[in-house]
């Protein structure tokens, strides 16, 4: 059986997804960084790993079952940060319910499937604008740029979604609704 990459994100709602990709398309056009470009505006919860699409359905319901009790919460993005020298991103302010969520997928499939995708021990949610084919010497010319930007603004979290990667792109292959407040 073939196995595909997933990973599992919030995705904002459409408007701030489009401001998001223009600054990915700033960074593209200024910057030749265009990685960014394949994937939907996102905050990663569970970082890439791989899966059969035969058994997906399983993951999808074990999610719906986990997350029935989980309630939507508000996420606040706050300017520009970077990890020098490769990435720049939208900042996501520190959040106890964003926490809690990553803490309880992450201990998810550990448990349930035996997958550790995040070796990390420190969680840093953001949304990237640059990274990967940034080159050392764009990426400061890029900071530059983006670090002065005054970019603020606030969303609710309804869902988390599973991405798939086909064809060198990022998409949505899964949304799993939170609880309204």
């Amino acid at each position: 059986m073939s196995q595909q990459l997933y990973f599992l994100a919030l995705i904002p709602p459409p408007e701030i997804e489009a401001e998001v990709n223009h600054f990915k398309s700033i960074a593209s056009q200024k910057f030749g960084s265009s990685h960014a470009l394949k994937s939907p505006a996102h905050i990663t919860m569970v970082p890439p790993f791989w899966w059969q699409e035969a058994r997906l359905e399983h993951i999808v319901v074990v999610l719906q079952q986990q997350l029935i009790r989980s309630k939507q919460f508000e996420i606040e993005l706050n300017g520009f940060a970077c990890f020098k020298p490769r990435v720049i991103y939208i900042d996501v302010m520190p959040n106890s319910d964003l926490s809690r969520q990553h803490l309880l997928l992450k201990e998810l499939f550990k448990r349930q499937w035996s997958l550790e995708p995040e070796r990390r021990t420190h969680y840093r949610p953001h949304m990237t604008v640059a990274f990967k084919d940034l080159s050392k010497s764009s990426f400061f010319r890029a900071w530059d740029y983006f670090r002065s930007k005054d970019y603020r603004r606030r969303f609710t979290v309804d869902s988390i979604y599973i991405l798939v990667h086909l064809d060198g792109r990022w998409s949505v292959r899964s949304q799993i609704p939170l609880e309204k407040n």
